[in-house]
């Protein structure tokens, strides 16, 4: 959003240079900023119409989104680098649980998008997962990069598993099957973008699976 307003402004002062008379109309999926600055005042008039999320389930646009906190067993058969753990604050998430998160709950297309915070965790747990055969990547460059995820030719398109970090889990044109929450999120318009990544459609998902492993969920009211 913030990018957005740079090209509304310079949109704005090139009408006023050349006097053209402009009118400004906006669309947006999800109307928001994190820097809580009102995206509407860039437009001309108010909100011409809204269309919330509970209709657009409701009329079938959206797959249906299925939360889960997962409670798993804690195997007896650990290894060094499946005790390593992701932490923030006084939260840790063992890199063992974000494994059988994946393995235990197969999407309808086998694609997992996991959602870190840094780049060195992203890097980590990529080493990790392909320690344990599962074919992972990690992004941590730009969004054309994770959109290659989803082409089957491509190098990263045969990866189970995508890793991104925060800035990376908004603006990206990708179709998992489920996603992974492995950080913090104190910001609801995150939520959205975050899990806009996995509701987009897709003429195979009946659902979404959201694996809550940070908690995230206690404190949104996306839902």
């Amino acid at each position: 959003s913030i990018e957005f307003s740079k090209v509304m402004i310079k949109l704005k002062s090139l009408s006023k240079q050349y006097k053209w008379n402009t009118r400004f109309v906006g669309y947006s999926a999800t109307p928001f900023r994190n820097d809580k600055k009102d995206i509407e005042a860039h437009f001309d008039g108010g909100i011409v119409y809204r269309y919330s999320k509970r209709q657009a389930w409701k009329e079938g646009y959206l797959p249906t989104l299925k939360l889960q906190t997962p409670e798993i067993d804690k195997p007896n058969d650990l290894d060094a680098d499946d005790e390593k753990t992701l932490q923030f604050g006084k939260t840790k998430i063992p890199f063992w649980k974000i494994r059988l998160a994946h393995q235990n709950n197969p999407s309808y297309n086998g694609k997992t998008f996991i959602s870190v915070t840094s780049k060195s965790e992203a890097i980590e747990l990529q080493q990790y997962l392909k320690s344990k055969k599962i074919p992972t990547v990690a992004v941590y460059g730009n969004n054309s990069d994770i959109s290659a995820w989803e082409k089957p030719n491509s190098k990263r398109g045969s990866a189970e598993v995508l890793i991104a970090i925060d800035k990376l889990n908004v603006g990206a044109d990708i179709r998992p099957g489920h996603i992974i929450v492995c950080r913090n999120i104190i910001s609801n318009p995150l939520v959205v973008q975050l899990l806009g990544r996995g509701l987009r459609p897709d003429a195979h998902k009946s659902h979404l699976l959201v694996s809550d492993l940070s908690g995230f969920s206690e404190n949104s009211n996306f839902m």
